[in-house]
């Protein structure tokens, strides 16, 4: 929390004040105020679908307040009513400062979750250079067996190629798919759905990597 001040102000619901005088504080905490004073009863609870909220009812109706969203109402200034979406600037999802919340387009919130860690990290896991076949496989064998796969008069099916090479027939279809060893190209192999696809995904790591560079240089 820091040696930062903290502040409480009360939620309200479409412009209804609850039963319940619930608030949050701009450091992101989640509570209930007890009296005129300012008062509060801090509640606790275990995070869901990585953020924090808080489930209640309305007329037997289950209903969920959202505590990033709550605290954005609160003490973030939205800047038009397109900027409908709240991003956590650190991409931690349990981080709920004001500090870390900004108002944000539904463009924006989608660029801002394409460069989160947990996806940059799944682009990586699907830019394949390498694979478990290296095991089997150096690149001079992948370059015969995509010979194979790729030759006009091909007579050996994939099966009596996975064979000939001792890996199992879906490693055969995965190399021909462009999910294995798709930066070997040979003559006759088209650039697939696949190849195109990772090329992408190694192009956004390498441009986030280099905007992180800046972001370094210039501190």
């Amino acid at each position: 929390m820091g040696n930062k001040k903290e502040t409480w102000k009360l939620v309200s619901f479409k412009g209804k004040k609850p039963s319940v005088a619930y608030a949050v504080s701009n450091l992101g905490r989640f509570g209930v105020m007890l009296d005129k004073k300012g008062n509060v009863e801090v509640r606790t609870f275990k995070p869901q679908n990585g953020g924090y909220r808080y489930n209640y009812k309305v007329n037997g109706k289950s209903k969920a307040l959202f505590v990033h969203k709550e605290v954005a109402n609160a003490f973030v200034k939205k800047p038009s009513p397109k900027h409908s979406m709240v991003i956590r600037k650190d991409h931690n999802y349990l981080n709920d400062s004001a500090d870390n919340l900004k108002w944000v387009t539904i463009a924006e919130h989608k660029k801002h979750v394409t460069f989160s860690p947990n996806s940059v990290k799944s682009r990586k896991k699907k830019a394949i250079t390498v694979s478990s076949t290296a095991k089997v496989f150096n690149e001079k064998t992948a370059i015969e067996v995509k010979k194979l796969i790729w030759d006009p008069k091909r007579k050996l099916t994939f099966k009596q190629i996975a064979a000939k090479y001792k890996v199992s027939e879906m490693q055969i279809y995965r190399i021909k798919s462009g999910e294995l060893w798709y930066h070997v190209k040979v003559n006759n192999e088209p650039e697939n759905k696949k190849y195109k696809i990772n090329l992408q995904n190694i192009a956004l790591l390498e441009k986030k990597q280099q905007a992180l560079k800046k972001v370094k240089k210039r501190k």
